[in-house]
């Protein structure tokens, strides 16, 4: 009777194991890769500053997490209207305006792909479709203003600077 039983319980569960192992087998897709466009700044690569940075990370995220890398310049297209275009057009998840000169422009072609996702570096946008990210510039200019400070305590000055960006924070 024992016997039986050990049969009635091991021999489903061997046919289970028996008719999975001989069944075909699936395959499993490959997840989608990110593909991520960048519209670089005015300047574009070799401006050893933005775009460059910007470049070097999304590289990165190519090299370390797999992403697609797509990118525009300037110098290469008749405008920023063009070139984020091309880039919705090459079918791109995300779509990067780098610099604050790109805003009208990522804003024009936002409004043309509404469930196109956009991300407007250095300048801020109120469209749905665009997530903007700008910096506390004033804060990172505190950390380089230290030195002349110290320099000028101590009775000497470094230099000055007349740029815009200088006068809007007060520092002039």
């Amino acid at each position: 009777m024992m016997k039986s039983f050990r049969l009635l319980i091991l021999f489903p569960l061997m046919m289970t194991i028996l008719l999975n192992g001989c069944g075909a087998k699936e395959e499993h897709a490959s997840p989608k890769r990110l593909k991520v466009g960048i519209m670089l700044s005015n300047d574009g690569l070799g401006d050893q500053s933005y775009s460059d940075g910007a470049f070097a990370g999304l590289t990165k995220a190519r090299d370390e997490l797999g992403i697609e890398l797509d990118y525009r310049e300037l110098a290469d297209l008749e405008s920023f209207d063009q070139g984020l275009t091309e880039l919705v057009d090459e079918k791109c998840d995300l779509i990067v305006g780098l610099g604050f000169a790109v805003k009208e422009s990522l804003e024009n072609v936002a409004e043309q792909f509404p469930e196109q996702q956009f991300i407007l570096i250095d300048d801020a946008s109120e469209l749905p479709n665009v997530a903007s990210l700008t910096f506390k510039e004033d804060e990172g200019s505190f950390l380089v203003g230290v030195l002349p400070a110290e320099q000028m305590r101590k009775g000497s000055v470094i230099g000055q600077s007349s740029h815009p960006g200088a006068a809007a924070q007060g520092t002039r």
